[in-house]
């Protein structure tokens, strides 16, 4: 069985993620930056979690172009891995 955890939503699509989380009644968590997200990840993870980590919507709110959400993001993963 899969349990999900918690949902950690960011830009603008954060709102119609939370009305899906309601019904299913996941912990959902919103911010508006990637930065704050990768950090709740890992203030309510624990020991032997997944985080699967998922860009999942347009990227146009708080990003000029996708690369620099990508790069973004990238820097954020890589630091979590040290």
């Amino acid at each position: 069985m899969i349990h999900v955890k918690a949902i950690l939503a960011i830009g603008e699509c954060k709102e119609r993620v939370k009305e899906f989380r309601e019904k299913l009644k996941i912990p959902t968590y919103s911010h508006e930056l990637l930065k704050d997200v990768f950090q709740e990840a890992w203030t309510t993870s624990e020991e032997g979690d997944i985080l699967l980590l998922s860009p999942a919507s347009a990227s146009w709110d708080p990003y000029k172009q996708c690369e620099d959400r990508r790069d973004e993001f990238k820097k954020y993963v890589q630091e979590l891995e040290r």
